[in-house]
């Protein structure tokens, strides 16, 4: 990732290529995007440094700030970037974002959006369209991820910038192989098998069902999983179908008090890292989760795990 930012920086993109080259060493599938969206008028560099406001890098060696302190060590003109944390969950980064994107606080020139808020910066006039001609080579973007950088027309509002996956992880010394478990079917017969072995646990499974984006995507892989769908390719709503219900009655299921316990009770407040924990401490064989934490999970657990693709779909 950082040699193809580096390459595309030495071919003089600017800041656009910078960028760009992000997401060409990006090669990940893609459920999660987060997006660089630029705030820089005229065409030439403005005085001062390039401020970057983002949420907290979760990945192993921070490898935003790594790519930052590329980016400075080049010269060569350029501003120096400055990577600004927003602390906090998704709807206090969000909080912020908009608050100093409508004049409260130091200048943002680049702000790191969830995709989510994209539309909703775009409609507001937060952020101004990509001039054409600074991104000529689209090619060098995952299609799926460069389109939701898109509006209507085509036109580029932002850049792809990182990309992620949802995984299911598994405790591999206490079940089968990841390939009984791409479904829901599939998956709650592991988790029975497992809670029946006498394995010491809380219960089989967890995942983000705290109310953010987390519980969103939770139930949208959970709906995907029992062959449902929200939105049909036409763009109409499709939510209300046997298939959609199914997943989300395997959650509600899953929660409610019971021997065996399918679903941990707890999960209802978790978010990532409470999910994590849970699973570094023993509670559950099975969970939801991102790739940030498997390095995270490698340096603190002494069990085997091992994991899948989570249910549902990719693209």
């Amino acid at each position: 990732m950082l040699k193809a930012a580096w390459q595309a920086a030495r071919r003089g993109w600017g800041w656009t290529g910078f960028l760009a080259g992000v997401a060409a060493g990006t090669a990940l599938t893609v459920l999660a995007i987060q997006i660089v969206v630029p705030q820089l008028a005229g065409t030439g560099w403005e005085p001062g440094e390039l401020v970057i406001l983002s949420g907290k890098d979760e990945s192993t060696g921070g490898q935003r700030d790594q790519l930052i302190g590329r980016w400075n060590a080049m010269g060569g003109g350029r501003p120096r970037a400055r990577l600004e944390i927003v602390d906090g969950d998704t709807n206090r980064q969000r909080a912020e974002m908009v608050k100093r994107a409508q004049g409260d606080g130091v200048r943002v020139d680049i702000y790191n959006l969830d995709v989510i808020l994209m539309e909703e910066f775009r409609r507001f006039k937060y952020i101004r369209r990509l001039d054409d001609h600074l991104v000529t080579d689209r090619g060098s973007f995952l299609r799926n991820p460069l389109r939701t950088c898109e509006d209507s027309s085509g036109k580029l509002w932002a850049l792809p910038f990182n990309t992620d996956a949802g995984l299911l992880y598994y405790r591999d010394d206490l079940t089968g192989p990841a390939a009984t478990l791409n479904s829901l079917p599939a998956l709650g017969a592991a988790i029975g098998k497992v809670l029946d072995s006498g394995a010491s646990l809380s219960a089989g499974y967890a995942g983000q069902l705290k109310e953010y984006e987390g519980l969103t995507v939770n139930a949208l892989e959970a709906i995907w999983a029992a062959g449902g769908q929200v939105v049909d390719g036409n763009g109409n709503v499709v939510i209300d179908s046997p298939q959609a219900r199914d997943g989300l009655k395997w959650l509600a299921a899953g929660l409610r008090l019971g021997k065996p316990q399918i679903i941990l009770p707890e999960s209802r407040g978790f978010d990532e890292r409470n999910t994590a924990e849970a699973f570094a401490a023993g509670q559950i064989a099975f969970m939801r989760n991102w790739p940030v934490w498997h390095n995270w999970l490698k340096e603190r657990v002494t069990f085997s795990f091992s994991v899948a693709p989570s249910r549902g779909r990719v693209s």
